[in-house]
């Protein structure tokens, strides 16, 4: 029995795990209220067809191609030669992205040039983006609206928040054979 307490010390040991269990299940409970849980997301991005985009964007979705997977994509200039084809080719690109408010959250012209090379379809960038170099050609441009699922999805990234449709101005810069 501990004298100045008067309690045995298994006792003292256990009231103080049972306080220090209280306080961490409510340090949780708080940071779990402040995070916000994956249902408070704010989707007002989410659906390309239910967004009032910026006018400076210049989107008409009824103006656009959609594919099957959402798709929307609209050829602002056409390049030449070889068109790029899932699994056959290697691309690199430059791109302007921006937020349906009009935001810019991406310019490889002012970042340092066109991207790394990629394989057409595997993988290594956003889904819309392996989608959406399909069929381009060397010097060809394109407008992308890429919904959310297809872009950072409920993860966001960066200055892109979650569940963000975004819109990409693509340049094919160059096309090489994957082989």
């Amino acid at each position: 029995m501990d004298a100045e307490a008067g309690t045995a010390p298994g006792r003292s040991i256990l009231a103080a795990v049972r306080t220090m269990r209280s306080i961490l299940m409510f340090c949780s409970a708080l940071l779990a209220a402040s995070c916000g849980s994956p249902l408070e997301l704010d989707d007002r991005w989410a659906e390309p067809e239910l967004i009032d985009f910026a006018p400076s964007l210049g989107i008409d979705l009824s103006q656009m191609n959609r594919t099957a997977s959402g798709l929307y994509w609209q050829d602002l200039v056409v390049g030449t030669g070889v068109a790029a084809a899932v699994d056959e080719h290697v691309v690199t690109i430059n791109h302007i992205t921006w937020l349906p408010d009009g935001t810019v959250v991406g310019n490889t012209y002012e970042d340092g040039g066109p991207s790394e090379p990629f394989p057409v379809g595997g993988g290594l960038v956003l889904p819309g983006i392996d989608e959406g170099v399909v069929g381009m050609q060397a010097g060809g441009r394109r407008k992308l609206v890429i919904r959310a699922e297809l872009a950072y999805g409920r993860m966001g990234k960066g200055a892109i928040p979650p569940l963000s449709t975004l819109i990409y101005e693509l340049e094919l810069v160059s096309i090489a054979s994957a082989n």
